[in-house]
């Protein structure tokens, strides 16, 4: 049985927010200063990370694609604000890094949307909920739809 669409939500959501609340507030500059590696690299590797789960939802995601790109850039610009409510806190880096690191993640949320949006236009690739697929049939049906098909052809010379 395959859960229904708001259960994925309630486990990617807090996540999220996790992940937010610890770019917000996780301090680089803490009691050891040989976690500071660390930590910086996690600060980066959440906000690019983010940046790139963001072009794929905004590629591929449910809905409408006019609703996802503008949540996209809500995404990348909540990303930027705790960060900056980070440096806020521990004064920590030069005020003008935000703006640099807010062209940055745009740019790869771009960058990485290109390939994609492609994908979902050429081979029509969508995230759906499977109860999207087939309205009023059991969800046990679902199993005999075919997802992938390969076939060979011989050259034609």
């Amino acid at each position: 049985m395959f859960p229904s669409r708001w259960h994925l939500a309630l486990v990617l959501l807090p996540i999220l927010a996790i992940d937010w609340l610890l770019l917000a507030f996780l301090d680089p500059d803490g009691p050891k200063r040989s976690t500071e590696y660390i930590t910086i690299g996690h600060l980066f590797g959440a906000m690019f990370g983010q940046a790139s789960v963001a072009a794929a939802w905004a590629a591929f995601g449910p809905g409408r694609w006019y609703a996802r790109v503008p949540l996209g850039l809500l995404w990348i610009a909540l990303l930027v604000s705790a960060l900056s409510i980070n440096m806020g806190l521990y004064r920590s880096g030069p005020d003008d890094i935000l703006l640099l690191l807010f062209v940055c993640l745009l740019g790869q949320w771009l960058l990485v949307q290109l390939p994609l949006w492609i994908l979902a236009h050429t081979y029509g690739l969508r995230m759906v909920h499977e109860s999207d697929l087939r309205v009023g049939q059991d969800s046990g049906d679902l199993l005999g739809l075919p997802q992938f098909g390969i076939s060979w052809r011989s050259p034609p010379w």
